[in-house]
């Protein structure tokens, strides 16, 4: 970590590509360090990319200049773990309802909104478009290619619902992982 923070101090510092590779040769590295110092524009691009989406919990245990140029970044950093929060308890309770389907209703070509509607489940169909849900579905999206052109979880086929679906949703609503972006945070990274 502490040869990462030297790295993000380069890059905070130095704006542009030349800049930072003149920045690194001016560096007191030690051996064992050098041999993982590449200066390359990927370099640099994938600790940007790590920065940019590190999570406010390990923002927050950098050191304090880093913390400040990371919130200049993403000025929304502190409101991606309430965000974080809604995605998983609408993941958790979507969790719940799709495996329910999942098992105990054929694998057809049924949308999940028809369902809804042929067994009067109200509250169902109004989960299925409340904005949570389609911002989860943006993330999903993310790690499904299947659910790609899926406009709203009314839209989901019964025999779409797998397994895969479903460990997504899990993993969600545990905290464990949230790609993707959606329209509440597709401006949080850039």
């Amino acid at each position: 970590m502490e040869l990462k923070v030297v790295l993000w101090r380069i890059m905070k510092n130095n704006p542009t590509q030349t800049a930072r590779e003149q920045a690194i040769t001016h560096q007191d590295f030690s051996d064992e360090q050098t041999g993982f110092i590449h200066m390359s524009r990927d370099t640099f691009k994938a600790l940007e990319k790590e920065v940019m989406e590190m999570p406010v919990e390990q923002v927050n245990l950098l050191p304090e200049d880093l913390k400040i140029w990371i919130k200049s970044l993403r000025p929304n950093i502190e409101d991606w773990p309430k965000h974080c929060a809604e995605l998983s308890e609408t993941a958790k309770n979507l969790s719940v309802k799709l495996r329910h389907i999942h098992r105990y209703y054929p694998p057809t070509n049924e949308e999940i909104g028809e369902l809804a509607v042929n067994y009067d489940d109200k509250e169902l169909l109004e989960e299925l478009d409340d904005p949570p849900a389609r911002y989860l579905l943006s993330h999903i999206q993310a790690d499904l290619p299947l659910l790609k052109n899926l406009k709203t979880w009314a839209y989901l086929k019964t025999k779409d619902i797998s397994e895969d679906l479903l460990s997504a949703l899990s993993m969600i609503s545990r905290h464990e992982r949230v790609r993707g972006k959606c329209e509440i945070c597709k401006d949080w990274f850039k």
